[in-house]
């Protein structure tokens, strides 16, 4: 006997999810652009709960967000679908995500943040020009030491020599 109680309500799935079903032999009641539709707006409402945009964000948070839409979209590219289904889902899980990316991005401009990106690759490159031409002194200063060392090198092989000689000499 089956009872009420033995009914698993934490089932992954919802009847809500299947009330689009196209139905009896894959007829689409509604009609199809109406149910493609509907299934858009779905997937479109679960992209924007999955990827929410924080009410104070600020330009790094939203950089993230839209390199984990772009991940998402790159990997949907990349996904090998071998079936009209398959393709159809696909393209529209793409669709809500490039959605999403473009609101993203509009909130990412309004609020100038490419003009901050920019500013902090001007600093970074004058920082890098600036280590670059301390090492540059730096090796030049080593390079004049090092010169400095030969010299004195090659005064003391030339003293040992002629010393050598003289002591030879005096044999």
């Amino acid at each position: 006997m089956f009872i009420d109680s033995d009914i698993n309500t934490d089932a992954p799935y919802c009847d809500s999810d299947y009330l689009n079903h196209p139905g009896f032999l894959g007829i689409c009641w509604k009609g199809k652009k109406k149910c493609e539709a509907e299934r858009q707006s779905k997937k479109d409402d679960d992209v924007d709960n999955e990827y929410k945009i924080p009410s104070n964000a600020d330009c790094e948070d939203l950089g993230y967000l839209m390199e984990d839409l772009q991940t998402e979209i790159d990997r949907l590219d990349a996904k090998n679908c071998s079936s009209r289904s398959c393709e159809r889902v696909a393209k529209r899980a793409r669709n809500s995500y490039a959605d999403r990316f473009i609101d993203v991005e509009a909130i990412y401009r309004r609020k100038d943040c490419l003009q901050d990106e920019l500013d902090e690759s001007a600093e970074d490159f004058d920082e890098q020009v600036q280590k670059q031409f301390q090492k540059s002194v730096l090796r030049d200063e080593l390079r004049k030491r090092d010169d400095n060392t030969l010299m004195y090198v090659a005064l003391g092989v030339g003293i040992m020599t002629l010393g050598s000689i003289v002591i030879l000499a005096k044999r």
